[in-house]
């Protein structure tokens, strides 16, 4: 098996939700020197989903010696962090990870979760509308490139109203184009 498809398949098993597959299978690859930065870090969300936080944040500190500019290792491990009741280590690793990129939506509500935790409402309310703002700028990008000009909140809105069916993953051409012309 080629390396990339080892990594394939650690990914799918993440996916999947299989956590422990996804660790012993990046372990192995680790074990014969073929782990990637990406999989060490989905070894390290594995380890989060199962609580071996000690683990997760070894993981993240090899991605450290390797990318220190990692954003995605400071949201993991402000995430940890945060799971570990470790609020002003979460806040520090998470403000990292937005030093590193201003517009990562999620790392700003991972750290309104902890200043809400921390009684900081109107910290956490603030980090709560800027990543609701970059969140439905991604999704309203996403969906202007895919010539979608609803935005998520008009479709959650019909969604919820009735007045369309939920969408399914795969749409026949025909399908499409007919939503094409149902949108406004």
């Amino acid at each position: 098996m080629e390396p990339h498809e080892f990594s394939k398949e650690s990914q799918q098993l993440l996916a999947s939700g299989n956590a422990q597959g996804c660790i012993e299978q990046i372990t192995r690859e680790v074990a014969a020197d073929r782990a990637s930065i990406p999989q060490l870090l989905a070894r390290a969300i594995a380890h989060m989903w199962l609580s071996h936080y000690p683990e997760s944040l070894a993981d993240c500190e090899a991605v450290m010696r390797i990318d220190p500019d990692n954003r995605q290792l400071y949201f993991i491990r402000g995430a940890v962090f945060r799971r570990m009741n470790r609020l002003d280590d979460a806040v520090a690793n998470l403000t990292q990870a937005i030093d590193v990129h201003p517009e990562y939506g999620i790392a700003f509500l991972e750290r309104a979760y902890c200043y809400t935790a921390m009684g900081h409402s109107m910290a956490a309310e603030r980090d709560l509308q800027t990543a609701l703002m970059l969140i439905e700028a991604a999704l309203q990008g996403f969906c202007d490139s895919m010539g979608v000009m609803r935005t998520q909140m008009d479709a959650t809105e019909s969604l919820m109203n009735g007045e369309r069916d939920y969408p399914r993953l795969f749409l026949s051409p025909a399908e499409i184009e007919n939503l094409k012309r149902t949108l406004h």
